[in-house]
């Protein structure tokens, strides 16, 4: 077959399941910070535990800019 993961979206994450081990697999909840590290060991990633994810020591600022850019003058065309 060749699949070794399948993923399936839900509304509080993505379930995450190891096709060579389990049937379904933990929830990653969605606002799981990208940085974190992610174990790729299919046997770790059971659904009556916890996903194999452990956090960055330094957790993702998140930011938003002050305000737009403003938008750039348009040359005026006179006849």
């Amino acid at each position: 077959m060749g699949l070794e993961w399948g993923y399936v979206l839900h509304d509080h994450g993505i379930e995450v399941i190891a096709l060579t081990w389990y049937d379904a697999g933990p929830i990653v909840p969605w606002d799981t910070d990208p940085l974190s590290r992610i174990s790729g060991t299919p046997s770790l990633w059971d659904s009556n535990r916890p996903a194999p994810i452990q956090a960055p020591a330094a957790p993702l600022k998140v930011t938003k800019p002050a305000a737009p850019a403003p938008a750039p003058a348009r040359p005026r065309i006179t006849r």
